[in-house]
C-alpha cells in the first residue's frame, strides 16, 4: 500500500530497477502534484521477475488520481489539473482522463496507453480530443518536438477563436524514438492571419485532416476581403513543396485595387501617379495558390512563390489599350510572383496573349518597395523575356493609342518628382510594332515607333507607309 496518498508516490508500486532505460526516471516524474483518491493494488510473485512475460506472476492496479501535473513525454508541455483512473496489468499502463488541460486546452476522455512500461523502447499513444483557444495549439507546436518539423509553419500564423483537435499521437519515450501525430482540427467561425503575407481570412470554417506527415483540408471556407472564398490547403506530399495554400472566391474593383498595393506596388504606385486607381469596375472570379519550398528545395535555391490567375469576366478595365476590356468578354489574366521574405522580388504578369511583364523589385534606403527593371512583351503566345534593364517595351499590338501612352509615363515621372509612389523614375526604351496608330486624333495605318525616354525626354523614331521621321520632346516641355 501507499504510505502517503501523494500521486507522485505511485512510482514506488513498481520493483526498483524494473523498468530498463530511463524507465524507472520517467515513473518517477510522471506525476508531479496530485492525489490519490482511491485505488486497488494486486501483486503475486517474486518482484525480480517482474514483469513476469511467462506468467510468473501477476500484477495489477487500478486507481483514481484528481488535480494531477501529468509528465507523460520529455520536451512536450505537461498536463495539468488532470483528473484521471490509473490502471495496469503486468506491463502495461492506460491512463483515462475524465478532465485536464494542457497548454490552455481542455482534454476530455483522453486516453493514453503503454503498451509495454518495461521494454527499452516504451512507446507512447494518446487518443483524445482537445478544445479551447486556437493559441493553445500553437503552444504545444512551439513547446515541443512538432517545432522541428513541419507543423512549425503554423508558428507563422495567427490565429484566433476556439478549435477542437481530435488526436492521435505517438510517442517514443527513448533516444530518436518517433513522434506522430494524427488527427482532425475543426475551425467553427475563426480569423486566421499570415503576417509575412500579408493575408486575413475570417470566419473560417472546416477540418484540416493530418496523417503521418502529411495534412489536407477538407470542407474549409472563409471571408476575405468583402467576398466568400474557398479554401484548399495540402502538405506533405511533394518531395520539393511543404506545403501549398489554394484560395477561390470572387473580387470586387476594390479588392483588386488592395491586392495590387499589397502584392505589386510598382503597378498600383504606377495607377496612383495617373490617378487611375479607379479604371477597375465590376467583379471577377479568382484563385490564388501559394506554394512553400522544403528545406531541401530552399539549400537548392527554391523561394516562396505565388501565382493569382482569372478569366477577367465580369471585371471592366479603363485603361488603354491593350490593357482596355470590356466588362463580359474574357481575357485570361495570371499573375505569379517569387517571393522572398513575404514580399514578391520577382513578377510575372500575363493578359491573354497581349501583354507579358516581367518585374524585379527591392527595396529602398528607407524599406520601400521599389522597382528595378520592368520589360514588356507585347502579341507573343510564349513570352521571351531577355534581362533588359530600365523600362523596356518591345512587341506588336493591333491598336497603340501613343497619345494615351505618353501621357502616362509623363504624368508618372511628374509624380515621382514630387514624391508620390511611382515606379518610372528608370529610363525607358521601346520598339513597338502596331497595326493602327492613334495620335493626335488622327489613326494611321502600320507604323513602327523604336525609341527612348530619359532624362533629356523622347526620343521617337517612325516609319510606316503613312508617317516616317524622327521627333525629338524634351522631359519637362515647360
Amino acid at each position: 500500500r501507499l504510505a502517503s496518498p501523494a500521486a507522485t508516490r505511485l512510482a514506488e508500486l513498481l520493483p526498483e530497477g524494473a523498468l530498463p532505460g530511463h524507465g524507472d526516471a520517467w515513473a518517477r516524474r510522471l506525476f508531479e502534484d496530485g492525489e490519490v483518491s482511491a485505488g486497488r493494488i494486486g501483486f503475486h510473485g517474486v518482484a525480480a521477475d517482474f514483469p513476469f512475460r511467462r506468467g510468473e506472476g501477476e500484477f495489477s492496479a487500478d486507481f483514481d488520481v484528481r488535480a494531477a501535473t501529468l509528465h507523460y513525454a520529455l520536451h512536450w508541455p505537461p498536463a495539468n489539473g488532470v483528473d484521471a483512473t490509473v490502471s495496469a496489468r503486468g506491463p502495461a499502463v492506460e491512463v483515462r482522463f475524465e478532465h485536464g488541460a494542457i497548454s490552455g486546452a481542455r482534454i476530455d476522455g483522453a486516453v493514453v496507453t503503454l503498451p509495454d512500461v518495461a521494454t527499452r523502447e516504451r512507446q507512447l499513444h494518446i487518443h483524445g480530443t482537445a478544445r479551447g483557444p486556437a493559441a493553445s495549439a500553437l503552444t504545444v507546436v512551439r513547446d515541443s518536438p512538432l517545432a522541428l518539423g513541419r507543423a512549425r509553419r503554423l508558428q507563422e500564423l495567427e490565429i484566433d477563436g476556439p478549435i477542437a483537435l481530435d488526436l492521435d499521437i505517438d510517442i517514443g519515450l527513448y533516444p530518436n524514438g518517433p513522434h506522430l501525430v494524427d488527427g482532425v482540427a475543426h475551425f467553427d467561425g475563426n480569423r486566421i492571419s499570415a503576417p509575412a503575407h500579408h493575408v486575413t481570412l475570417d470566419d473560417v470554417t472546416g477540418t484540416v485532416e493530418f496523417d503521418q506527415g502529411a495534412w489536407q483540408g477538407k470542407h474549409l471556407a472563409a471571408r476575405y476581403g468583402d467576398g466568400l472564398v474557398q479554401l484548399a490547403v495540402q502538405g506533405g506530399g511533394d518531395p520539393q513543396a511543404e506545403a501549398s495554400f489554394s484560395l477561390e472566391g470572387a473580387a470586387s474593383a476594390a479588392d483588386l485595387v488592395d491586392d495590387l498595393h499589397r502584392y505589386t506596388p510598382a503597378l498600383h504606385g504606377w495607377l496612383a501617379s495617373n490617378a487611375r486607381l479607379d479604371a477597375f469596375s465590376g467583379r471577377a472570379r479568382w484563385r490564388a495558390t501559394l506554394a512553400l519550398p522544403n528545406a531541401a528545395a530552399v539549400a537548392d535555391g527554391a523561394h516562396q512563390r505565388l501565382v493569382v490567375e482569372s478569366d477577367l469576366q465580369g471585371l471592366g478595365i479603363d485603361l488603354p489599350a491593350p490593357l482596355a476590356k470590356p466588362r463580359d468578354s474574357v481575357r485570361p489574366l495570371k499573375i505569379a510572383m517569387t517571393l522572398e521574405g513575404g514580399r514578391p522580388t520577382r513578377t510575372e504578369v500575363t493578359l491573354d496573349d497581349a501583354v507579358a511583364v516581367e518585374l524585379e523589385s527591392g527595396l529602398d534606403e528607407t524599406g520601400r518597395a521599389r522597382l528595378l527593371r520592368a520589360e514588356a512583351v507585347l502579341g507573343e503566345r510564349t513570352p521571351r523575356f531577355e534581362g533588359l534593364p530600365g523600362l523596356s517595351l518591345r512587341g506588336r499590338t493591333a491598336r497603340l493609342p501613343l497619345g494615351d501612352w505618353t501621357r502616362f509615363v509623363s504624368q508618372a515621372n511628374a509624380a515621382a518628382r514630387d514624391g508620390a509612389p511611382a515606379p518610372l523614375g528608370l529610363p525607358l526604351s521601346f520598339d513597338v510594332a502596331t497595326d493602327e496608330l492613334h495620335v493626335l486624333g488622327r489613326r494611321f495605318g502600320p507604323q513602327r515607333l523604336v525609341g527612348t525616354y530619359d532624362a533629356q525626354g523622347w526620343q521617337v523614331a517612325v516609319s510606316g507607309e503613312d508617317v516616317a521621321g524622327r521627333l525629338a520632346m524634351p522631359r519637362d516641355p515647360a
